[in-house]
């Protein structure tokens, strides 16, 4: 959102090839008019667990098993004034052609006839509408306040500040809704899309609005299962309890298996090249990597990029010459991960001693005392 702010994300992803139905596959195809300006079109597919963001090329499609009841697209066009036109709707199990055409008002930019696709619901029939006027009032403050200051958020930590409480007011609106339309797909799908990522809201009342107010029709879902056991990882990393076990290969080839870790104190770092904050502490990784090194001790970056061009580049770039793991989704997303940089310091018995996030500890300052605490003179 700001260049202070953690960076926020969506995972790159487009399928190609053969459509193979699975019972619970979705296939998705976007025909683009010829004459719309492609270039300025990105695309939101989510399957109920990963949100997979692309930017189209003519006759391409999406497929993969739907997690939840609907999965959900969000097209966007960017003006050249840079004002977007937005379509936003959700789509069952099944084949979907959509076709893209030029709009009758030239505001709009673009069309799609929802009416004419069996498998494509509205976003307001599945209760948008309803939720936008639900969080109107604070959205339009959050909105109006980031567009009046923006350009001022590198050099006022005050505003940036007063960012995340206006955000933090439009979450807590969310919830709300939540709470008043428990057994609509809307709340269901605002839960898993939006409260669960959010630093908003403590892992501990996470569980609780999932075991309370949720409907079991959605929380049967696989979809469902996945959210509760990411609220547990959640509260594993908030509350000293394990860090979630993990086994992947790092970019040489080597296996790295957190159960063959118990003898190290482990340093995770989430990561990615384009994001700021995350480029300005590698020095003081660096340091701590060569100054713990030769003792018990290992620093693993798990990269979210998707352009290993860019990855490449980057660990070259800032010399990071300790382990590194490329495409570190899925541990990501199952921590709840909602941005980078995120920094976790996991003892010899595989619990979590330092969470950056819960201990605000923008300097790394107490990261450093932890370390030197465990591993002087050792």
């Amino acid at each position: 959102m700001i260049a202070s702010l953690k960076f926020f994300l969506t995972i790159p992803f487009l399928i190609i090839g053969t459509c193979l139905f699975a019972a619970d596959s979705a296939y998705v195809k976007l025909n683009f008019d010829t004459s719309l300006p492609l270039g300025r079109f990105s695309v939101v597919i989510n399957d109920g667990i990963t949100a997979y963001n692309f930017k189209p090329k003519n006759d391409e499609y999406w497929k993969g098993e739907l997690f939840s009841p609907f999965g959900y697209i969000s097209i966007r066009c960017i003006n050249s004034d840079t004002t977007s036109a937005v379509k936003n709707f959700f789509f069952a199990k099944g084949k979907l052609d959509i076709f893209i055409k030029p709009a009758k008002d030239e505001k709009e930019i673009f069309s799609i006839d929802e009416k004419s696709l069996e498998n494509l619901i509205s976003y307001n029939k599945m209760g948008g509408d309803l939720l936008d006027s639900f969080i109107s009032k604070e959205n339009k403050k959050f909105w109006d306040f980031y567009h009046a200051n923006r350009a001022q958020f590198n050099d006022s930590p005050w505003l940036v500040h007063q960012a995340f409480l206006l955000s933090d007011t439009v979450n807590y609106k969310k919830i709300e809704f939540i709470k008043k339309y428990p057994d609509s797909f809307m709340a269901f799908w605002l839960f898993e899309s939006h409260i669960v990522h959010t630093e908003t809201v403590k892992p501990d009342t996470l569980m609780n609005l999932y075991n309370t107010v949720l409907t079991d029709r959605y929380k049967n879902s696989k979809a469902g299962a996945f959210i509760a056991s990411l609220i547990k990882n959640k509260i594993a990393i908030t509350s000293n309890a394990n860090f979630p076990d993990f086994s992947v290969s790092d970019i040489r080839g080597n296996k790295v298996e957190s159960s063959k870790l118990r003898d190290k104190l482990v340093l995770i770092q989430f990561w990615a090249s384009w994001c700021r904050p995350c480029l300005e502490e590698l020095p003081v990784l660096k340091e701590l990597n060569e100054e713990y090194k030769d003792q018990d001790f290992k620093l693993i970056s798990f990269s979210i990029d998707e352009d290993s061009t860019a990855f490449q580049k980057a660990i070259e770039k800032y010399s990071m010459n300790w382990t590194q793991i490329f495409k570190g989704m899925p541990l990501f997303n199952s921590l709840g991960g909602s941005g980078v940089p995120q920094l976790y310091l996991i003892d010899k018995s595989g619990q979590v001693i330092y969470n950056r996030d819960t201990t605000n500890d923008s300097d790394l300052v107490l990261l450093r005392n932890i370390l030197s605490e465990h591993l002087k003179n050792k």
